[in-house]
């Protein structure tokens, strides 16, 4: 699978490796859901390509992303 679309869906959490196993999947839709926090456990042996976080809650969630062997936090809210 290289393209998954869970736009919507009311999505609250994601468990670690909740995409285990889908190591060709290149493009994520996580639009519109109420989702509060995504760490990289979630994405692990993962390579998307295309990760798309737009959030319409008022909330915010915090994402933790890693990149080679440096961590960044990043804070972001909705408009």
């Amino acid at each position: 699978m290289r393209i998954l679309n869970l736009a919507d869906n009311s999505l609250r959490q994601m468990l670690a490796r909740f995409f285990q196993g889908l190591t060709k999947l290149r493009y994520l839709d996580l639009s519109g859901n109420p989702l509060d926090e995504l760490t990289i456990d979630v994405f692990r042996d993962v390579k998307v390509k295309r990760l798309i976080l737009s959030f319409f809650q008022s909330n915010q969630i915090s994402i933790y992303i890693q990149f080679s062997r440096t961590s960044k936090h990043s804070n972001v809210a909705s408009a």
